[in-house]
């Protein structure tokens, strides 16, 4: 492959849609119609070590199809622009471990390419110390890959793939709502329990001026009969897609009204869409379900984190209360959680600003298991 192919190819990764929609850094160098100045890609070290001049970097984007320049050629944007609101990524993704250690973004894209087409392979880092947290996700170009991808790590006949020997993953959908389902229980651990990681999260969100949440993610189920069942609630909105999170507080006060996060607004349009086809109906009743936006869904997730942020002041003075302090259950700062109630050891935090902006390839860690 010729340098200016390779650098026409690398530019296409770096302003894809996938790509795009977890890199932050270049989200940032974005004007209003979407351009970056092709300075920016100058800078990056993947171009660096392809001996990128001005000269070749223009001719290489001239040759795409998939990318336009403006009019005076010093700016440079996708032609189609990421769709926010039809984002599938999540779907097309799946999480994978214990991969071999001096693996990187290109070992592991050849890995799995022969199973699908690899749009984006992400390999988060810490943000203060880089240090990799030993995990990746693979996004592929269809769902149905991750199905096939997950049966093949999971087979106990390695023959056909000896490549994946050790390896171990899973969904990305079910990866979130497992980490979820954690953060969910420290959240409800005793105060003094909380780490000062967790504390200082909520402070942040608490003073705020911009979003701390992500619209579109939060269905208010109302009509409920409060005496149903989380789990009977859970199964029933999950027959249209996964629940991230279940907030049922009201209900186990006689109210009549619950929320549920989803994992992408494509899924939260999904459940609205599937169950205005067959109504959800519970104990009798039927459940009414709408999106929740606007100044509602602003109230609610401000509400949710003064409370937390309530808990959280009321820690010291609990902790001098109690003569004999229980075991702390959130043992490690940062992204990394860890409970000896829990088989599973899983970094929190996915953002792309975890991952190298410039698709520099990290020096990953030895290989980490589930324990």
């Amino acid at each position: 492959m010729s340098a200016k192919k390779k650098v026409q190819k690398q530019m296409e990764f770096y302003l894809s849609a996938s790509n795009l929609r977890q890199d932050k850094f270049l989200q940032q160098q974005m004007d209003e119609e979407g351009f970056i100045s092709m300075e920016v890609f100058l800078t990056f070290n993947r171009m660096k070590s392809l001996g990128v001049t001005k000269r070749l970097l223009l001719e290489a984007v001239q040759k795409s199809p998939l990318l336009v320049l403006n009019d005076t050629q010093t700016h440079v944007r996708p032609k189609d622009l990421p769709d926010d609101a039809n984002d599938d990524s999540i779907d097309r993704t799946m999480y994978i471990e214990n991969f071999p250690s001096g693996s990187d973004h290109d070992s592991l894209r050849r890995l799995f390419t022969p199973f699908g087409k690899v749009n984006l392979v992400s390999m988060p880092r810490f943000p203060g110390s880089q240090k990799f947290k030993g995990f990746a996700f693979v996004e592929f170009a269809s769902a149905e890959t991750v199905a096939v991808v997950v049966a093949a790590v999971k087979a106990k006949d390695m023959e056909q793939t000896p490549a994946l020997v050790g390896i171990k993953g899973m969904p990305k959908v079910k990866w979130v709502q497992l980490r979820d389902s954690l953060k969910e229980r420290i959240h409800h651990t005793t105060p003094q329990n909380t780490s000062g990681t967790l504390k200082q999260a909520v402070e942040t969100a608490a003073s705020s001026t911009t979003d701390f949440f992500t619209r579109g993610l939060l269905i208010r189920l109302s009509n409920v009969p409060a005496d149903t069942m989380r789990k009977d609630l859970k199964a029933a909105l999950e027959q249209a897609a996964p629940v991230a999170f279940l907030d049922d507080s009201k209900l186990k006060f006689g109210g009549s009204v619950a929320f549920a996060r989803f994992l992408s607004t494509s899924h939260t349009q999904r459940v609205v869409q599937y169950f205005q086809t067959t109504p959800l109906r519970l104990k009798d009743m039927e459940i009414a379900i709408d999106v929740v936006d606007g100044d509602d869904e602003v109230s609610y997730w401000t509400t949710l984190v003064n409370q937390a942020s309530a808990t959280a002041s009321a820690a010291p003075k609990l902790a001098t209360d109690n003569t004999k302090p229980t075991r702390p259950v959130v043992a490690y700062a940062r992204d990394a959680t860890h409970s000896s109630a829990t088989t599973t050891h899983i970094h929190f935090g996915d953002d792309a600003a975890a991952d190298d902006a410039n698709n520099d390839p990290p020096r990953a860690a030895k290989r980490t298991k589930l324990h």
